[in-house]
């Protein structure tokens, strides 16, 4: 398969909708990225045994002053179940090409309301506040720490 697209946007969407088809990128002389004049690459059929990266983090922003790289490191984080924020993508050709990815399944991407933290135990209450980067002994101002990062998160998306 191959992609071939004027605009950088465009392009990056057309290869996220491939990987997800089971399109991969190939880091080998025909399937090496051209970014002058168009953007083009070749992909190629998924491949046995494949090995999938692994993240623990709720959001991640991949970078590389390498097209290449940056294209195979987007390909783990698609495969790995990553959602890519495609409105995020900066792309400057002899400089950094990036882009964000939130992984929906973290403990962080999870919503809790005021309700479900007052029925949990205090456990499960300073095990949730620890992965939003908080400890302490104070259940209620936990509870509160909780629900301000959950409300700074859903911002941010």
């Amino acid at each position: 398969m191959q992609i071939l697209e004027s605009n950088i946007h465009t392009f990056v969407k057309k290869l996220i909708a491939a990987i997800q088809e089971g399109w991969r990128v190939v880091p080998s002389n025909e399937g090496y990225i051209s970014c002058w004049p168009l953007f083009d690459i070749k992909m190629y059929p998924k491949q046995e045994g494949e090995g999938i990266a692994e993240y623990d983090e709720y959001i991640l922003t991949i970078q590389s002053y390498d097209a290449m790289a940056f294209l195979l490191n987007l390909q783990s984080a698609i495969l790995a179940g990553y959602e890519i924020q495609e409105n995020t993508l900066y792309w400057d050709t002899l400089s950094v090409k990036r882009i964000v990815a939130i992984d929906r399944n973290h403990p962080k991407g999870i919503k809790y309301s005021r309700e479900q933290l007052d029925d949990f135990s205090w456990e499960e209450v300073k095990r949730i506040a620890k992965i939003h980067g908080k400890t302490g002994r104070d259940r209620e101002l936990l509870v509160k720490h909780i629900l301000m990062s959950q409300e700074e998160k859903g911002n941010e998306d």
